[in-house]
Formats: structure tokens, C-alpha cells, sequence
């Protein structure tokens, strides 16, 4: 088994255990590949930053979003069904930017600080990158997926 498939497995059976529902758990594991497709100028995610993300937690939100960045994390933060007024109570963000690989992180991480301003204060916010040369020069497709607490911290 390669190291990815091993961590793709381990990230499946963490996620197995989780106290979620079946249909959840499903939809988790349907999407964890867009978090950990690995490239040599990727910076992904592991099980640790998953288990950062989805432990203890009481939801989850999912969603996509494609455009210039600010406007791709709009779009994805409502996806997953959010305003910016409900990040506050979310605790926990892992954030994928597939962008080109020539791309301005400068405009990421303009995005990232919107997350950061709106987020609950006390917020693991984790993010990665993946390169694809099919993307606009400018544009990215954000990938995020976001948790709440059970119990306020």
C-alpha cells in the first residue's frame, strides 16, 4: 500500500469512529479526497490536521467555490450553507486553495484573513494549497470544510 493510500485509509477509519451519523460520515469520506491530493508543490493536510478539524465536534459544513479568491471563498462559504455572522461559532476550518502555479499568494492569503477576522477567537484554521495549471491565472477554487464545537471552549 502506498503512504498516501495508507493515510487516505487511516483518515477513513478515524472518520468511521466519529460520533456523526452514517449519512455524515458519508459525505465526509466522499469529499476527504479534494483535502490530501498530493502533489510535490502541495501543501496538504494529514490526519492529524483532520482529526484538529472534526474531533469533538457537533457539525460539519462543506463547500466549493471557484472564482477570484475573496469571491471563491464567498462562494464556498455559502456552499457549505454559512454567512460570515455564522463563522463566529465555527471552531474549526480546513481550507484547500487549488490555484495556478504561478498564481499571487498574496490574494490567498487576503482570503485566509477573512476567515481569521470572522472565525470564533479561539479557531484552528488549517489550509493548503494544490497547484493546477488548467486554472486562471487569477482564479482559485477554494475548498473548505468547516466544524462546531459540542461544548463552547
Amino acid at each position: 500500500m502506498s503512504k498516501q493510500n495508507k493515510a487516505i485509509s487511516d483518515i477513513i477509519e478515524f472518520i468511521e469512529n466519529l460520533t456523526f451519523s452514517k449519512q455524515t460520515k458519508k459525505k465526509i469520506t466522499a469529499n476527504i479526497g479534494l483535502f490530501i491530493k498530493s502533489k510535490e508543490d502541495s501543501i496538504d493536510f494529514d490526519l492529524a490536521d483532520i482529526k484538529t478539524i472534526l474531533s469533538d465536534k457537533d457539525k460539519f459544513y462543506f463547500g466549493q467555490g471557484k472564482g477570484k479568491p475573496k469571491e471563491a471563498l464567498y462562494l464556498a462559504i455559502t456552499d457549505a450553507k454559512l454567512s460570515l455572522c455564522d463563522l463566529e461559532q465555527c471552531t474549526g476550518f480546513l481550507v484547500k486553495f487549488i490555484l495556478h502555479p504561478d498564481a499571487n499568494l498574496s490574494k490567498v492569503s487576503e482570503a485566509i484573513e477573512i476567515i481569521d477576522e470572522n472565525a470564533h477567537e479561539d479557531a484552528d484554521i488549517i489550509f493548503g494549497t494544490t497547484s493546477n495549471e488548467s486554472m486562471g491565472i487569477d482564479d482559485v477554487e477554494v475548498v473548505l470544510l468547516v466544524s462546531k464545537d459540542i461544548f463552547e471552549r
